[in-house]
């Protein structure tokens, strides 16, 4: 897949993932699970003759009972309390993870180690979300890269209440209005090289 083409389909799951956090926020269950492990794909035949899956229609796995170990931040973890908004940070995660194309325990380096920490701990996941989010608009796409890293830190301005409707309106502006522009512009780029 070419690069433009890569970035195009990642943008338009960010967007239909940031969709599905504000559809399902407020129930329980999706708040307590919302990590890349719960979000899978449907083969097709076709897509399995290719040996890849489709990501456009990627779908949530919700468990109504779980082991504490499966959450990422959580309202009983310690490290909850140095984000913002915890459902939103773990949305900035997986933004993370789609870019940088692994999940975040492989993007970790020894800074992200505190002392005394292991390198599972609540802490070292949320300090290196933290630093892939400041460097994500360098090293990947620009655009994409604020927007995770406004999602990480719930930089929209209105609070940090999802249940807002003023930062509900701020997501749909700021995030899945500009991922709508990204695509759009992509398709367009495409067009153009492709003549």
């Amino acid at each position: 897949m070419r690069r433009r083409e890569a970035w195009t389909s990642k943008f338009k799951l960010a967007r239909q993932l940031t969709l599905a956090v504000l559809r399902f926020q407020s129930t329980p269950w999706v708040r307590e699970t919302l990590n890349s492990k719960g979000i899978h794909f449907l083969e097709s035949e076709t897509i399995t003759q290719n040996h890849g899956y489709s990501l456009e229609d990627p779908f949530i796995r919700i468990q109504l009972s779980q082991a504490a170990n499966n959450r990422q931040l959580t309202a009983n973890s310690n490290a909850y309390q140095l984000s913002r908004n915890e459902f939103l940070f773990n949305l900035g995660v997986i933004l993370l993870e789609l870019g940088y194309d692994a999940p975040l325990r492989y993007l970790r380096n020894a800074e992200d180690i505190r002392d005394g920490d292991t390198d599972a701990s609540w802490y070292t996941q949320f300090f290196t979300a933290r630093r892939l989010g400041r460097s994500a608009p360098r090293e990947l796409d620009a655009r994409y890269g604020r927007l995770a890293k406004k999602c990480l830190e719930c930089d929209f301005g209105v609070g940090d209440d999802l249940n807002s409707m003023e930062l509900q309106a701020a997501i749909v502006m700021d995030v899945v209005n500009e991922l709508d522009r990204c695509i759009k512009l992509d398709g367009h780029i495409d067009s153009i090289l492709s003549v």
